[in-house]
């Protein structure tokens, strides 16, 4: 049976119950270990369980090389330090070979083409090669093959919500692009850009179907500078193909959208988009919204609907409460706009 050398990182805090009390910390801690490895030419990257990640090199080559692996040790321990803050943990590194068909494996549940309504992910076509055919029942999500973080293909539970839901909300978004306002979309926690490609080509296509112009501002931010520079590059791949399209795509590094405050505040029509810890969600409530759909919350749905900060949405918002394997999603209108 043929193996391959894989590298595995084993995070072992050192309170046992650092990953059942931080749930949503783990998204982020998750995203922000996989995105590192982007700087490298990594053919594979993702948590195959709570606590362990593994990684297969697309050139593993380098790592024979002492000069490059001096430098990609220290990389990654000044990358680790700055959690420390965050949390108290140890990361235990180790080599092991592994079947390649356990390999291939993770890669096709990975890259598959993965169907969330009208829209198909899309990992392992070149886009160059394919002659896109769309509309607003079908719409296509290109994104790059091997760079993209595996937490952004669409598999993640939470991202499921976040599609399904814009998938049914269609008529809402309709309704908005009826008014006379500029339209505001925030995508925070972009990520690989899954959501802001979702987004945009929901608006075209309605847009077309109508044969109407309208001014279009999407903002996609992300805490993580790679992240951000991935969002570009896949949104970009995707609008290639798009003719006359002249909405304004913003990509921003940024960990709050304090920036924006006047073009919230502002007599803009304001769509949020959020797929990210609910410690995060609860800052960005600090702004009212025409239309928003968020995930990342990890929660009993009746515990939930107890907290606090559900109860403030639903005062402002009429709100839809969706599930997904204990993850929850919600989509809100604003009762007065």
């Amino acid at each position: 049976m043929h193996k391959i050398k894989v590298l595995f990182f084993y995070l072992h805090p050192k309170d046992l119950n650092f990953f059942k009390d931080k749930q949503e910390e783990l998204v982020y801690i998750y995203k922000s270990f996989i995105t590192f490895f982007l700087l490298y030419k990594t053919y594979y990257v993702g948590f195959i369980n709570a606590n362990l990640l593994i990684v297969v090199f697309k050139d593993f080559e380098f790592l024979r090389n002492k000069l490059k692996l001096k430098k990609f040790i220290l990389d990654f321990l000044i990358f680790v330090n700055k959690f420390r803050y965050k949390l108290n943990f140890l990361v235990k590194i180790f080599y092991s070979y592994v079947p390649m068909d356990f390999i291939y494996q993770l890669i096709i549940e990975s890259e598959e083409n993965i169907k969330q309504d009208i829209f198909s992910i899309i990992r392992n076509i070149n886009v160059k090669d394919v002659a896109i055919k769309e509309d607003i029942n079908n719409i296509n999500i290109y994104l790059s093959p091997i760079e993209s973080f595996s937490e952004g293909t669409g598999s993640h539970f939470t991202t499921k919500l976040m599609l399904n839901n814009l998938y049914k909300s269609i008529l809402n978004i309709k309704q908005i692009l009826s008014n006379n306002k500029e339209i505001i979309v925030i995508d925070y926690g972009s990520g690989t850009g899954i959501l802001t490609i979702a987004i945009l080509k929901i608006l075209y296509y309605l847009l077309s179907e109508e044969n109407i112009s309208k001014n279009i501002r999407i903002f996609s931010i992300d805490i993580d500078f790679k992240a951000c520079l991935e969002s570009k590059k896949n949104v970009y791949l995707n609008l290639k193909n798009i003719k006359n399209y002249s909405f304004q795509n913003y990509f921003i590094c940024s960990s709050n959208i304090d920036f924006l405050r006047k073009t919230i505040i502002n007599d803009n029509c304001v769509i949020l988009l959020a797929n990210v810890p609910f410690m995060v969600l609860k800052t960005l409530f600090a702004y009212n919204y025409d239309f928003f759909i968020i995930s990342g919350i990890k929660s009993d749905i009746n515990l939930f609907k107890n907290e606090q900060f559900y109860k403030d949405l639903e005062s402002k918002y009429n709100l839809e409460l969706n599930t997904n394997y204990n993850w929850i999603s919600l989509v809100g209108k604003n009762k007065i706009k």
